[in-house]
């Protein structure tokens, strides 16, 4: 991507912050369509709900949203990252108190709600800690860290990467087919303009991620590749990499996770 696009975006988010209708209009047609598709791609079947989250979209947008964006990737790639976790938040509004899988329910109280926690609300290992204590369970490390070994002996390996791929803001679809996707989609001349702008959002977004994985350490890298592409559990992974035990698994994933996040644009 050329770096002068990452300026143009720059000046056109400052200009938005700053309160220029211009500005604002100009915004709005040029990437209203992308928005709306990513918007339909995670809910087409409730036209009212993606005209709810478009709205409330850009009012966040227009209130000041653009004035945390950096320019550390294409305006377009940040806005599909924002544009995704706004929707699965009003996805969750809408179904209210989401239902635990049938394996999860089977657990003790303390475990589900570790589930919540860690997988669900991705406070990491201190934050579910103290959200557990704010909630009468009084938890030490060790204790937390057997208790997300129970619940992933509960979940399929599909799942756990389905869930980290979410904590992460990446689309929750397989990478190898996320791939496949980019390498074949069409030009502009085969494409409806609002698809080929999302296809070109899509090709800008995979870009960002593979840099920013290849920003991780070597451990980084080794451990979300375990888990999250040969879907091992967390005991393999740290018997293959000699971690000593699931903890360090889970930190070392979490703290990867955190720096996918912040790079692309989906904050800490």
């Amino acid at each position: 991507m050329d770096p002068k696009t990452f300026e143009a975006d720059i000046e056109l988010a400052r200009a938005v912050d700053t309160g220029s209708d211009v500005a604002w209009n100009q915004f709005v047609a040029r990437y209203a369509p992308l928005l709306l598709s990513v918007i339909r791609r995670r809910h087409s079947r409730d036209e009212d709900f993606v005209r709810d989250v478009f709205a409330d979209l850009l009012v966040e947008l227009r209130r000041g949203a653009l004035g945390k964006y950096e320019g550390r990737s294409a305006l377009s790639t940040w806005l599909v990252v924002i544009a995704e976790r706004r929707t699965l938040d009003h996805l969750r509004k809408k179904l209210g108190r989401r239902e635990l899988p049938e394996t999860i329910q089977r657990l003790s109280e303390v475990d589900q709600e570790v589930f919540r926690q860690f997988f669900w609300s991705g406070r990491g290992l201190v934050g579910t800690r103290e959200a557990l204590l704010a909630k009468g369970h009084s938890l030490n490390a060790l204790e937390l860290t057997e208790s997300l070994d129970r619940i992933e002996s509960e979940l399929d390996p599909r799942s756990v990467r389905r869930l980290a791929q979410d904590l992460a803001g990446i689309r929750h679809v397989p990478m190898e087919e996320i791939e496949t996707e980019i390498e074949s989609l069409g030009g502009p001349s085969t494409s409806p303009p609002d698809a080929w702008i999302d296809e070109q959002a899509a090709k800008a977004k995979l870009e960002e991620l593979r840099r920013a994985v290849g920003e991780l350490s070597e451990e980084e890298q080794s451990v979300l590749r375990l888990r999250y592409q040969e879907q091992q559990p967390a005991d393999a992974v740290a018997q293959e990499l000699s971690l000593g035990d699931t903890r360090k698994v889970y930190t070392i994933a979490e703290r990867a996770i955190r720096h996918l996040r912040r790079k692309l644009g989906g904050g800490q």
